[in-house]
Order: C-alpha cells, then structure tokens, then sequence
C-alpha cells in the first residue's frame, strides 16, 4: 500500500486564546502531544510537525520531525506550502499527504485511518475531507494531483482553498465532534470541564 504522510500545522500565535494553545493539557497531555500521538499511531508513514510563534516554548519530542515556519504571521498557507515541500524533501514516495490542526482534540487515529482508508479505496485521485456542520475541512488527506497546488499556497486561507475549488473530487467523511476546535479560554475551561455543548 502507497504511503501517507502528516503535517500537523502548528505555528500561530494562538491570538484568540492569549496563551498557546498548542500547550494547554487535556488529559494529562498538551493538545500538540496529543495530535501528534493520534498521528504517530494512525496508518500514516511519515509525520512532520510546523511550528511558528511559539517554537521555543513547545515541548519537542526527540523522534518526531519538527520544522520552523518563520513566516508564520503570513497564515496557515504559508505553513501549509512549506510542510508539503519539507515532507516531500523527505521522502519523494508519498501518495497522499493528510492535514491536521493541534487544536481539535477529538481527532483520533481511528479517524485518521478512515481517511486513509477512504483515499485508498479509490481509483482516482482525490481529497478526503472531514464534514461537521457546515464545513468540509480538516483533517483533511489530498492525493498527489495536488501536491504542487499545496506547495502554492500563501496567505490566511491555508488548504480550504484547494477544497472549495474542487468539491466535485471531494470525498466527505462524517465528524461532528470537528466543530470543537479549541480557539477562546472559555472553549478551553468547557473542554476540561466536559461542557463543550454549552459553548
């Protein structure tokens, strides 16, 4: 079977929260280790790490690849782009590269199998996206087709761009719990209180 890689985006300044939110704990683990760890036991072969803002302040674990976006306050495009050239740099065998935030801490491995299941039960190449509400964004797995659009990217947009453009190559995989990025303080206290549905 073709190989999957992940680059988990992780280089804003985490403005909303005031404090980064890659290292708040939930469950005894900041929400970077955490996405990290789905993506390390998922069926992926290859994970890379972007930071930004607060590089020097997030714990680094010694076998994960971490690469610096020092134009981070340009957006998540710009991260995006520089992830997909450093992954491919790293190696050139990758059928399919999948996206994910740090900050969706119900993202499990068994979702990001499914992904990968999905894109490699087709026979064209395609982008899997996750649904909840009324987005189709991540995590999110793009076919090679794409791989040089990825690498163009700049800005704010970041990979929703690529998606909106090309719907019809789309395939959606059901997340509800996808709404609950953890972006404001009282997001976070309802997060560790169990009281998500309140916010």
């Amino acid at each position: 079977m073709e190989k999957i890689g992940i680059i988990i985006l992780a280089a804003g300044k985490s403005s909303r929260m005031g404090t980064p939110k890659q290292n708040l704990v939930y469950q005894d683990e900041t929400l970077l280790n955490r996405s990290i760890r789905m993506a390390s036991e998922s069926n992926a072969s290859n994970l890379l790490v972007v930071l930004g803002a607060f590089a020097e302040s997030i714990e680094k674990k010694k076998e994960v690849h971490y690469i610096l976006n020092s134009n981070w306050n340009q957006g998540m495009g710009s991260s995006v782009a520089l992830g997909m050239r450093e992954i491919l740099n790293k190696t050139s065998q990758l059928s399919g590269v999948l996206l994910m935030l740090c900050d969706q801490p119900f993202v499990t491995k068994e979702l990001l199998n499914q992904l990968i299941k999905t894109f490699h039960q087709q026979t064209a190449e395609i982008i899997v996206a996750c649904e909840y509400e009324e987005t189709i964004g991540v995590p999110v797995l793009f076919g090679k087709k794409w791989f040089e659009e990825l690498q163009r990217l700049g800005g704010k947009m970041g990979a929703q761009k690529i998606i909106r453009t090309h719907l019809q190559e789309t395939i959606k995989v059901p997340f509800p719990q996808g709404k609950w990025d953890i972006d404001t303080p009282e997001r976070y206290q309802a997060l560790v209180t169990g009281n998500l549905e309140i916010c």
